[in-house]
């Protein structure tokens, strides 16, 4: 199978500081700031923010600079910090930020206070090893207990949203057809060739979709043999795996994650997303603070925020994130998937043993090629 390499990626792959004017599509009250000042857990924490003068966040969940800048004004106004307070959200692939912090935690010395992602193992193992703040955030509540999935709910140190890797995102121009009902739709032969896929060795969380899409009698694993023999190709990310679906080089990925959605929105009117009704991965979406961080202050009222109504709102608006909350709004129906409708797939994210991922990622390295 044909690799490929990706480069640099846009300026959302550097590290921002700081916020550009936005006008948002939300309603920001301008009382919020005052109520969350007098309130008796926000309140210390604000003061103490504001004498941090800065909070750092770092992880793959948002990805979009509109989302970046969105997420940074409302945070901001919401609990009344100075024009001078800076958050830094930094966009960084999991396998680099994970070494990156598990090696920053051992020098004692870890440079980002807050970590947004889609791998519950590692989560569910930093919080394990008392690495993690216990902060059970008042907007927590809004939460629920998350029975129906567990491991997605790790109170007092995080709750989840619902992840996904696994769609299908074409490209309509190149593509003709209104949907994708079933997996087995894409070994037609006239997608010989069109089709991308992200990999269990690249991308952890992967392994696991891979995983569960193996194991539901209907997918199966000759599924992804039957698609290993079509000439698709492996790419590093859901980003460029997208991206090469706009540009029509590979006009149909299984792996773009909410990316097809974040793009339409930024323009890309060509690209529709289906979600199969035979399953899909709910893959544990975290955000969590670091144990020790320099600004732990801001990293709470960051956890915060990011699960109240308005920071989910902004997530679903900007980046199709699919909220833990049930009051959240979305329009592009075809970009989120439904619930009711779309067979949800089980499987094990939180004691994953090494060995077994590592299985996955040799079973699907031995499959196509990377």
């Amino acid at each position: 199978m044909e690799s490929l390499k990706s480069p640099t990626l846009m300026r959302r792959r550097t590290f921002l500081a700081g916020a550009s004017t936005l006008l948002l599509p939300l309603n920001l009250s301008s009382g919020t700031a005052s109520a969350a000042g007098s309130d008796e857990v926000l309140g210390p924490l604000i003061e103490g923010a504001k004498k941090e003068g800065r909070v750092v966040g770092a992880g793959n969940t948002i990805q979009s600079d509109a989302a970046r800048d969105a997420v940074i004004v409302g945070f901001k106004k919401r609990y009344g910090l100075p024009s001078s307070y800076q958050v830094d959200l930094v966009l960084k692939n999991l396998g680099p930020l994970q070494k990156q912090t598990e090696e920053e935690i051992i020098a004692g010395q870890a440079s980002c206070d807050v970590i947004y992602i889609n791998l519950g193992i590692w989560a569910a193992s930093l919080a394990k090893r008392g690495l993690l703040e216990a902060f059970d955030a008042p907007e927590y509540a809004g939460y629920g207990t998350n029975e129906q999935r567990p491991g997605f709910n790790n109170r007092p140190f995080y709750v989840s949203d619902i992840g996904y890797l696994a769609s299908v995102v074409w490209n309509k121009e190149h593509i003709q057809t209104e949907t994708f009902s079933d997996w087995n739709d894409l070994l037609k032969p006239e997608y010989d060739g069109k089709i991308s896929t992200l990999s269990a060795r690249l991308v952890a969380a992967w392994a696991l979709v891979y995983q569960g899409m193996r194991d539901e009698p209907s997918i199966g694993e000759a599924f992804f043999k039957k698609l290993a023999t079509m000439n698709t190709v492996t790419v590093q990310n859901t980003e460029l795996a997208v991206q090469k679906v706009v540009s029509g080089e590979y006009p149909i990925t299984i792996g773009g994650a909410t990316r097809g959605y974040a793009m339409y929105k930024e323009g890309a009117t060509n690209l529709a997303q289906a979600f199969p009704a035979n399953g899909f991965v709910p893959l544990i979406n975290p955000w969590f603070a670091l144990k020790k961080s320099k600004n732990p202050n801001g990293a709470k009222l960051l956890l915060n925020y990011m699960r109240s109504q308005e920071g989910q709102q902004i997530m679903a608006n900007y980046e199709g994130r699919i909220s833990g909350r049930s009051d959240i709004k979305t329009d592009g129906a075809s970009f989120f998937p439904d619930l009711s409708k779309v067979k949800q797939l089980k499987v094990e994210q939180v004691s994953v043993p090494e060995a077994e991922m590592k299985k996955l990622s040799d079973q699907w390295t031995k499959l196509f090629g990377i």
